[in-house]
């Protein structure tokens, strides 16, 4: 027996098995469409991802749920389903994943929308003289700091077309145009009563970048620190010194001033703060929607009536427009169109507390590069990630964690988390 069992260890040697050393679950994330339109399915997917940089697709191994449920159902496949409903709403989608490697949760709120009122709406204005026209009010005269936004999907107009107007002519107040004087480009203008002094912040890249699609316009006046500046999708395209207080005259304009200055194209959410925006509070907030009652948020027009001869001011100011040049309808009025501006975001705060975050890392792998963040931040909390420019939010898990994902990346990156440009990885992409 002995020999036989010898003979046997000879010819089939012992092999030993590798062990695989043992892997941690670290996140998971739910992958899909944030918004469906009531009536129709959409797919989701759920990804496991491990400490070893690995993820699976382990949408069928989840439990899954929807928060309320009321508004739409979920199936196995993770196949939500939406029903009928009056007005938008939202559901949560809610993923747990357990597995020897650990266990972790995930959840992704979407808005279920009423095909009878969404998408979003925006005013189309014909480059000769429609225009909104909102009654003077002091509410709208900031003279420390002043911030003007608006979403633009640009064609043309007149030489001196205006987006937003709060100056009558030749007088004190200020203008964001679309062009000046054939010069088609971007202007931030402020002046002072009879024009005394004035001050021109002008975009350096001209407008035939821009025309046909939409982009978000920001214009930033500061007393305290002395600038002004224009931004253009969050990025600080051009900035100027200051002139001491701001001063103001007339009604406020969109899209026209007493039909000359006409703008070609469409207009949406426009904001009027009486603050100095930070570059960082722009950036977050331009793609999400407002409550209303933001600190410093002195005008905010949604644009989303779809109809009649009045533009709501949603800012407790209530500083309503009215389209043309009377309360009638007329050949002044702007167009009701859909709108598909990039404004997908629900509202939320936009400060990071940077003593919450425990721990940044960021590694690349085959190109594709991962942030991941450690912290005690609230769930649903958002968190924005920068690559050299190259932004992504992300939402905090029930674990406290959020993670960005760049692919087909090479070199060496540095990643940061904005708002706290303390927490900084580097990681090398080899190509």
């Amino acid at each position: 027996m002995r020999s036989r069992l010898l003979k046997s260890l000879i010819l089939f040697p012992l092999i030993a098995v590798p062990v695989v050393s043992a892997q941690e679950l670290e996140n998971l994330r739910i992958e899909g469409p944030v918004h469906i339109s009531e009536g129709s399915t959409a797919y989701y997917s759920v990804f496991a991802l491990f400490d070893n940089g690995r993820e699976y697709d382990v949408t069928l191994d989840c439990d899954l749920r929807l928060e309320p449920g009321l508004w739409a159902s979920i199936g196995p496949f993770a196949d939500v389903t939406a029903a009928e409903v009056e007005h938008s709403q939202s559901e949560s989608i809610r993923a747990k994943y357990s597995s020897e490697f650990g266990e972790a949760n995930a959840e992704l709120t979407i808005g279920i929308l009423d095909l009878d009122s969404d998408p979003g709406h925006a005013l189309s204005f014909d480059g000769q003289d429609d225009l909104v026209r909102v009654n003077k009010s002091s509410s709208l005269e900031p003279t420390e700091a002043l911030t003007v936004e608006c979403w633009v999907k640009g064609s043309g107009g007149n030489q001196h077309a205006v987006l937003v107007r709060k100056a009558d002519h030749a007088d004190a107040g200020f203008v964001l145009r679309w062009r000046f004087r054939g010069d088609s480009r971007v202007y931030f203008q402020l002046g002072k009563h009879n024009l005394n002094d004035e001050i021109w912040v002008v975009n350096p890249i001209p407008n035939s970048e821009y025309e046909g699609e939409w982009h978000h316009f920001a214009a930033v006046y500061s007393v305290a620190e002395n600038y002004a500046r224009l931004y253009v999708d969050g990025e600080l395209a051009a900035e100027e010194v200051g002139y001491g207080l701001l001063e103001n005259t007339g009604d406020l304009y969109l899209g026209s001033f007493s039909g000359t200055e006409g703008f070609l194209g469409q207009i949406d959410e426009v904001r009027i703060w009486s603050v100095a925006r930070a570059q960082e509070e722009i950036r977050c907030a331009m793609h999400r929607s407002l409550e209303g009652n933001e600190e410093g948020l002195v005008g905010h027009w949604r644009m989303n009536e779809a109809g009649g001869q009045t533009v709501n001011d949603e800012s407790p100011f209530a500083n309503h427009g009215t389209l043309g040049q009377n309360a009638e309808s007329d050949s002044a009025d702007p167009l009701w169109v859909t709108s598909d501006a990039d404004i997908r975001l629900p509202p939320g705060d936009c400060t990071v507390d940077c003593g919450a975050i425990i721990r940044l890392k960021a590694k690349c792998r085959g190109g594709r590069l991962v942030a991941k963040l450690m912290t005690n931040l609230d769930a649903g909390d958002i968190v924005s990630f920068d690559n050299g420019g190259d932004r992504k939010d992300a939402e905090v898990d029930e674990g406290g964690r959020a993670r960005a994902v760049w692919r087909e990346q090479s070199g060496v990156h540095a990643v940061h988390v904005v708002g706290c440009e303390q927490f900084v990885e580097t990681a090398n992409c080899r190509e």
